[in-house]
């Protein structure tokens, strides 16, 4: 069973019955995303960074590839 941890507006972080964390939230375009993580606060810092990479409109589909700064 899946123990809930944390929870906002933007997405939550729960723990998976292997011991993994996983972290998720739902993107722009309505699709939900999530990744597992081993510590608690990797899928939390995780997490942070996907909601201000979208705050900052600088959040990418992973699926396109990485970001690219010049």
């Amino acid at each position: 069973m899946a123990s809930h941890v944390r929870s906002s507006d933007f997405g939550h972080v729960d723990r998976r019955p292997s011991g993994q964390w996983r972290a998720r939230f739902t993107d722009p375009d309505g699709r939900r995303r999530s990744k597992s993580f081993d510590p608690v606060t990797d899928a939390r810092g995780w997490l942070y960074r996907q909601r201000t990479d979208i705050v900052r409109q600088d959040w990418r589909a992973p699926e396109l590839g990485s970001r690219t700064h010049a």
